[in-house]
């Protein structure tokens, strides 16, 4: 499955305000999902990168999470950092980025 079929869904889910549709949503993607993507996609709903018991809790600040991201972007740090404050997260920072590779071709257990 292409990761940008789950961003789109999440995206979805995120400006969706019924929960029932929420769910509808993620039912349609995960029907769309092997086994194995699907185990994926539900951490990924949940927020996690794996189970909980694995103990996999990162505690990136903020201000470390913008200076990798900006190191990815090829970008200015401190222009990086106005640009997710001008957007107003770093989450809307990572979609509204010009990222140097080919977000289409990538698949979910690739970006995992």
């Amino acid at each position: 499955m292409k990761f940008s079929r789950v961003a789109e869904v999440f995206l979805a889910i995120a400006q969706e305000p019924s929960r029932t549709k929420m769910t509808e949503l993620i039912a349609a993607l995960l029907a769309e999902a092997t086994p194995e993507e699907a185990q994926l996609i539900s951490y990924l709903c949940l927020g996690l990168l794996r189970a909980p018991y694995k103990g996999n809790q990162f505690n990136f600040a903020e201000k470390s999470m913008i200076k990798v991201l900006a190191d990815i972007a090829k970008q200015d740090h401190d222009m990086y950092k106005k640009f997710v404050k001008k957007l107003g997260g770093v989450g809307v920072a990572v979609l509204e980025a010009e990222w140097p590779y080919n977000e289409e071709d990538l698949t979910l257990q690739q970006v995992y």
